[in-house]
C-alpha cells in the first residue's frame, strides 16, 4: 500500500492480464471499475487483497461487479463526481448521530498523503444503532463505501500511488462490552452482503472494496491487549506488523505525530486541532 501503482503492475503483469482475460465479458458493464483511469487501480487492489492468486481475485471482482449493476453504484459515482457532499448521503445523519467517526478528517491528511478515518468505538450508541432500519443502513453504507474509494481513486490518479486510509480505531473509555456490539456489528456486514449482493453471488461490502486502508492504529488499548498484541505480532508476515499498531493511553500523541502533521491532529491525540473532527 502507498507504493507507486506502475511497480505493482509491472511486477505482477502476468496476474493482470490473466484476471482482465478471465473478467472480458463483465468489465463493460461498469465504466467506473471496467474502464480507464481506475480499473487498474482497481485490479491491483483485488490482487493485493488475494495474494495475487489471479482466479480467486477475478470471482470477487466479478461478483462486486454484479454488485454494482445492481445497485447502479456507477451512478453513484458521478454524483460525487458532480460535487455531492458526504452530508447529503441517504441516511448520514441518523447513522452518525449512533456512530462517533469521521467521514474523512477535516483537518487534513497523514503525512504520506493517506486520508484520516478516526472511530471513537466506545462511544457509539449500539442500542441507537440497532434500531436503524436495515434499508437505510445497506443503503448508507454502500455510499459510504463508495465516497471513500471515490477519494482514494481520485488521490490514486493524481499520484499514481496505490493509497489506503488511515484508519484510527479509539478504545478510550471501552469495555468488553463494546467489543462484543462491535463483533456483532461485523456480523451484520455478511449478512449485509446477501441483501445488496446479485443474486447467488453474495458478496459482503468490504469484500468489494478491497485494500482500503494502509494503516490501522488501535489507540488507548487497554493493557492486556498491548501485551497480548506483541505476543501474536511474533506469528504475523512483516507487512501486517507494519499496518497494524496497538498503542497504549501513554503512547498516543508519540505514535500519531510519527503520522500525521500536528496542525492536523487533534488536540487529543497530541496535535495542535482543536476544531470539531467527529461527525
Amino acid at each position: 500500500m502507498n507504493r507507486p501503482l506502475s511497480e505493482t503492475l509491472a511486477e505482477h503483469a502476468a496476474e493482470v492480464d490473466k484476471m482482465l482475460t478471465m473478467l472480458e465479458d463483465i468489465l463493460p458493464e461498469s465504466k467506473v471499475v471496467g474502464e480507464a483511469p481506475h480499473r487498474d487501480t482497481w485490479i491491483v487492489r483485488f490482487l493485493v487483497g488475494q495474494k495475487f492468486n489471479a482466479e480467486a481475485a477475478a470471482e470477487k471482482f466479478r461478483k462486486m461487479l454484479k454488485m454494482r449493476v445492481k445497485n447502479k453504484v456507477d451512478d453513484i459515482r458521478s454524483k460525487f463526481e458532480n460535487g455531492m457532499k458526504p452530508s447529503e448521503i441517504p441516511g448520514f445523519k441518523e447513522h452518525f448521530e449512533c456512530c462517533k467517526a469521521t467521514f474523512h478528517l477535516q483537518s487534513g491528511d497523514a503525512k504520506d498523503g493517506s486520508p484520516i478515518n478516526i472511530q471513537q468505538v466506545a462511544r457509539w450508541d449500539y442500542d441507537a444503532y440497532d434500531k436503524l432500519p436495515e434499508e437505510a443502513e445497506d443503503q448508507f453504507q454502500l455510499w459510504h463505501y463508495e465516497y471513500q474509494f471515490f477519494l482514494l481513486d481520485q488521490l490514486s490518479l493524481k499520484t499514481g500511488m496505490l493509497h489506503g486510509f488511515l484508519k484510527v480505531i479509539d478504545l478510550i473509555d471501552s469495555a468488553w462490552e463494546h467489543r462484543e456490539r462491535m463483533s456483532h456489528m461485523h456480523a451484520a456486514q455478511i449478512t449485509r452482503g446477501e441483501r445488496v449482493g446479485a443474486a447467488g453471488a453474495a458478496i459482503s461490502l468490504p469484500e468489494c472494496y478491497p485494500e482500503n486502508t494502509s494503516k490501522i492504529r488501535v489507540l488507548n488499548a487497554p493493557m492486556i491487549a498491548t501485551a497480548l498484541w506483541w505476543i501474536a505480532k511474533t506469528f504475523l508476515p512483516a507487512r501486517t506488523q507494519e499496518e497494524i499498531q496497538i498503542v497504549g493511553a501513554a503512547g498516543v500523541a508519540e505514535e500519531m505525530l510519527t503520522l500525521v502533521h500536528p496542525h492536523v491532529l487533534p488536540k487529543e491525540y497530541g496535535g495542535e486541532f482543536e476544531g470539531k473532527f467527529l461527525m
